[in-house]
């Protein structure tokens, strides 16, 4: 085995939600020939227990003293195997370095998997908590239907028009209809791990949230997501120190970007005169004497806490 090094740049805690916003588990593989000899024909392999084999493109020459990174490599695991996973595991997965049929590096990487329903925290690709917003599970569009229904008693409609009427106060009706169609499922009120928005947690999905009948402000908060992306209307999750709640667009738009940590973004966009966006405390819902004018209020002075703010 020869003195090629390589240094390999990979996410070491995965879990289903990357997969499903197709987010790579390996950035980089760099390859460094720190001999003066030039190496012919390289190749990178991996493979694992729970990872699949894959293999690079090759390299017809590598020059001495010359570096080379592999950009395209894929570490895959499983995917049939990741779905299933209800508890943590820690794996590993083996890397070779090939030369024709020689073989000039190997070593283990350990790899952490995750249960299907852990979100990894703000550390680790936060924004990919959208993965378990779920606007299309029927027990969702059945919640819909009751939100219809008390839509009707506020607009003497029924119907869901989103952002059709280019009036605010009408997208606000149906944020209503939905917190009271939410209010009347009887949630109750679970509180959230601690350091959960730095550490992550798992999350009971929205759908079983409504079987439950418990919930805690992110679960409850994607629930409310749910929901709303089922009516088509835009919504978030803002993150704070300990605790989560909703922001709603009034107007048909949305953030450019898939995380924004500028408080002043959304005091902005929720200011009296601008009116383009709200804010919504979800776990106000579980409250037997809730009110969607309380509930908004609420989620105001949260976001009035800078300090607290983390991210949205």
């Amino acid at each position: 085995m020869s003195n090629i090094q390589v240094q390999l740049e990979y996410f070491k805690v995965v879990n289903y939600a990357l997969f499903h916003n197709r987010i790579p588990v390996c950035q980089f593989v760099e390859v460094f020939n720190p001999t003066d000899e030039p190496v012919n024909n390289l190749k990178v392999l991996c493979e694992g227990p729970y990872v699949r084999k894959s293999e690079s493109t090759l390299l017809p020459l590598l020059k001495g003293q010359a570096t080379f990174r592999f950009s395209d490599f894929e570490i895959v695991p499983d995917l049939q195997q990741l779905v299933s996973l209800t508890e943590r595991m820690m794996t590993e997965f083996t890397l070779t370095v090939m030369s024709g049929e020689e073989k000039v590096f190997e070593q283990v990487f350990p790899l952490e998997l995750m249960a299907y329903d852990q979100w990894l925290g703000t550390t680790t690709l936060p924004q990919t908590l959208v993965s378990f917003v779920t606007p299309n599970h029927p027990m969702i569009q059945s919640l819909v239907v009751k939100a219809a229904a008390i839509l009707k008693g506020i607009t003497n409609q029924s119907a869901f028009t989103a952002y059709q009427s280019g009036n605010t106060n009408d997208v606000r009706a149906q944020v209503a209809a939905i917190f009271a169609a939410i209010h009347q499922s009887g949630i109750i009120y679970k509180e959230a791990p601690a350091s959960f928005e730095t550490v992550g947690q798992r999350i009971t999905m929205p759908d079983q949230v409504l079987s439950t009948k418990i919930g805690n402000c992110i679960e409850l908060s994607l629930l409310f997501a749910s929901v709303l992306e089922s009516v088509g209307i835009n919504s978030g999750i803002v993150l704070q120190k300990g605790h989560a709640f909703l922001a709603v667009w009034l107007v048909n738009d949305s953030c450019t970007y898939s995380i924004c940590d500028d408080a002043s973004f959304l005091e902005k966009k929720c200011s009296r005169g601008i009116d383009e966006m709200m804010v919504l405390e979800s776990t106000i819902v579980t409250n037997e004497q809730a009110s969607f004018e309380g509930a908004v209020l609420a989620a105001e002075q949260h976001l009035a806490k800078h300090n607290e703010f983390e991210m949205f």
